[in-house]
């Protein structure tokens, strides 16, 4: 013990600058590990296999399209579908809510456990009632409103 005293009296310097590089080492390995690393998962795995169909697209389309609504469009980006009905006027908000469950009815089951499904409502004029936005996860029932 006396003879590490003595050796780390001697050597003060040289050994905090040793304990510092190895720090600063094991800092930047783990930065490097963090942020430089490549992730196993991919988020758009099985996208190809769940691509849906124009004939589904335009099915959404027909069950939505009335006399209220203006204009409906569908889109799909990644894992999301887009359904966003202008509406001519005031409808009661019982009806947009079965228009959004008819519309994902519409979709084949295994793409709607594969995709998040947003429902945009607004109207052309200003409204107190709208705009509104229902949000279904790919693991629920229901929209959330």
């Amino acid at each position: 013990m006396k003879n590490f005293k003595k050796f780390y009296n001697k050597n003060k310097k040289l050994i905090t600058i040793l304990g510092i590089v190895i720090l600063l080492l094991a800092i930047i390995f783990f930065t490097y590990k963090i942020f430089f690393t490549k992730s196993n998962s991919d988020r758009f795995e099985g996208i190809k296999s769940h691509e849906l169909s124009k004939k589904e697209i335009k099915e959404i389309k027909n069950t939505i399209d009335n006399e209220s609504v203006k204009s409906v469009d569908v889109y799909v980006k990644s894992k999301i579908i887009r359904i966003i009905v202008t509406l001519d006027k005031d409808v009661e908000f019982d009806v947009i809510k079965d228009y959004a469950n008819k519309s994902i009815g519409k979709i084949d089951k295994d793409n709607l456990k594969f995709y998040d499904v947003e429902f945009f409502v607004d109207t052309k004029d200003k409204s107190e009632n709208y705009p509104k936005i229902g949000y279904k996860h790919k693991t629920s029932e229901s929209f959330v409103w």
